[in-house]
This record gives C-alpha cells, structure tokens and sequence, in this order.
C-alpha cells in the first residue's frame, strides 16, 4: 500500500473537485440591474472556479476562488440594458466540470 504525502493528498483533493451546481439569486432581471450567484462544489477541498457569459450584456468575474473548508462561493453579477427580453447563459467549470444556468434580461 502506498502512502501519500500531505501535499499529494491535497492535489488529489482538490482534482476530485469539481462544479456541481450554479444558482442566482433570481432568474430574471432588469438589465442595468445588479444581482449574484453561488457555486456550490462536490467537496470541501479549496479550488478555483472559472466563470463566464455567453453575452456582453452580463458581466461576472473571470473566476472565484472558493476557500479550503467550503463548498461554495458567490460572486457579483452586472448587467446591461437591454432593448429586448434575452437570455443568457452563465457558466462555472471546476477541474474540468462545467454547470450552466440561464439568466434573463428584461426591458
């Protein structure tokens, strides 16, 4: 039987993390309104989470990273007006995992 090393059993934790939900804290909004969103992960382990949009008309960070100890991590999201309803999609990848949701944009 082969024993890991303190560091190796941390890379082996933080690999097995992945993304396993996205959420908002509403689905639909104003554009030119601000709101949030989480990211919840399959394990406590600390890791580092990428984010993106699928429009310019909403804006959330490059990445988060969620700390040791926890499973999730929120973040902010800016939005732009829009001149008709659209929606958008939003997307958090973990260790090669990706989980998606849509956001709305309202006139």
């Amino acid at each position: 039987m082969t024993t890991l090393s303190a560091a190796a059993r941390q890379a082996l934790q933080q690999a097995l993390q992945q993304a396993a939900a996205l959420g908002l804290a509403a689905s639909s909004v104003v554009g030119g309104t601000a709101t949030t969103g989480a990211v919840a992960l399959t394990s406590a382990a600390g890791t580092k989470v990428r984010l993106r949009s699928s429009s310019t008309k909403v804006v959330v960070p490059t990445s988060i990273t969620v700390p040791a100890g926890a499973k999730t991590g929120s973040f902010a999201i800016s939005t732009y007006r829009v001149t008709s309803t659209t929606q958008v999609t939003l997307a958090a990848t973990a260790n090669g995992v990706t989980v998606r949701t849509k956001l709305t944009l309202t006139r």
